[in-house]
């Protein structure tokens, strides 16, 4: 089993919305119509900090305000037959226009109500972090 760890994170703009990316479908239809925040596998050799930058930046074009230091808000193993994996998810500040790579189709801002409502009959990843109450303390 190969150990991999992830890194992802709500990213919020200056007016306290969350960014939100539908997921891209091409090869996957299971896909069609979910939303995820940015993120990714880590670059070993490289901090935290500097692959969360990267990820960021890789999907959205976005840069990390680091006027609000960045929050590790939750630490999680994920383990299925192929993977063990540790994902890092993170609450930061973003700035700068939405560039979106090929991974993603489309994207919103929202508030958290916004999100939260999105959420309530979505079944992933995402959703589930939502629904266990990642966010609560942010309310």
């Amino acid at each position: 089993m190969e150990l991999q760890v992830g890194i992802k994170a709500f990213s919020l703009n200056e007016k306290g919305q969350f960014l939100i990316l539908e997921k891209n479908t091409e090869g996957r239809p299971e896909h069609t119509g979910k939303w995820d925040i940015p993120g990714g596998r880590i670059t070993a050799g490289t901090s935290l900090m500097e692959n969360l930058a990267r990820e960021i930046f890789e999907e959205t074009g976005l840069d990390i305000d680091l006027t609000y230091p960045p929050k590790l808000l939750r630490a999680e193993d994920i383990i299925n037959p192929r993977a063990h994996t540790i994902r890092l998810t993170y609450w930061i500040h973003v700035k700068g226009t939405v560039t979106l790579s090929g991974e993603h189709l489309s994207y919103q801002w929202v508030n958290l109500p916004e999100l939260k409502e999105l959420m309530e009959s979505e079944e992933s990843a995402l959703a589930n972090a939502i629904k266990s109450g990642i966010l609560d303390e942010l309310e």
